[in-house]
């Protein structure tokens, strides 16, 4: 492991993001910076993620579906979303509220068949925006 010392280095999330501040202004890297994915189950209609609990997040969707804002997010805060599809009938969709950002300003089209896993990499900007990227049809 390498060792950084600095000055004036301060952040309250610091541990959450993958290193420690000692008392010495030694900057220490964590052994484990990452976060386990909150299971959120079989869900539809709006839906509000609670970025509080978690960064990374699984959820089935049972139904047509529209995601809210998030709540609790804090500006850098990043992470990975898996949207599932019905293991039992899939086509089911997913809108997204204005907070949501896709690049070209175009929202994603989900995959249709049934289990399907899509993703969304996703890192809070100000404002709350929530800029992301989606990734399609994992197997």
């Amino acid at each position: 492991m390498s060792t950084v010392r600095t000055t004036n280095l301060q952040s309250p999330f610091a541990a959450s993001v993958g290193f420690e501040l000692l008392a010495d202004g030694t900057v220490k890297g964590n052994k484990a910076s990452y976060s386990t994915i909150s299971g959120v189950g079989t869900i539809s209609g709006q839906i509000t993620l609670d970025f509080s609990q978690a960064n990374n997040f699984s959820l089935t969707l049972g139904g047509t579906s529209s995601f809210n804002a998030p709540s609790n997010q804090a500006e850098g805060q990043n992470g990975i979303i898996f949207i599932i599809q019905d293991p039992n009938v899939g086509l089911r969709t997913l809108s997204y509220s204005g907070a949501w950002n896709f690049p070209n300003g175009s929202a994603p089209t989900l995959s249709t068949a049934s289990g399907a896993v899509d993703s969304l990499a996703y890192v809070v900007r100000s404002g709350g925006a929530v800029d992301c990227v989606f990734n399609a049809a994992f197997s």
